[in-house]
């Protein structure tokens, strides 16, 4: 589970922001 450790000191979802377009660019950072 550590890799996902940078993914829960990420912001969430902000609001009006699609939850697909925040995961899209939550899995761009991580690379």
């Amino acid at each position: 589970m550590q890799q996902w450790s940078w993914v829960l000191r990420l912001p969430g979802p902000q609001p009006g922001l699609p939850a697909r377009a925040w995961l899209e660019r939550v899995l761009l950072q991580g690379r």
